[in-house]
């Protein structure tokens, strides 16, 4: 199985990190939390859409940098 683009072991750790200190639940450790966005299921559905993003940007600016040195040699 191949892994999405985005995980690499820092994230992973990140995610685990989050799940046993919320047990599932809400994140900030609130017992009764009812904001749905606090929810490990949620929260980690918006923080992953932001590293997807970070990476697009990461690899937008490398190719910028990679197209500005392939002109500096022509």
């Amino acid at each position: 199985m191949t892994k999405p683009k985005w995980v690499n072991p820092t994230r992973q750790a990140h995610l685990v990190s989050l799940f046993v200190r919320s047990r599932g639940f809400c994140v900030y450790g609130e017992p009764n939390c009812t904001i749905p966005e606090h929810h490990y299921e949620v929260f980690i559905e918006s923080l992953i859409n932001d590293w997807k993003a970070d990476d697009r940007e990461t690899n937008k600016l490398d190719w910028k940098h990679e197209r500005k040195i392939m002109h500096a040699f022509t």
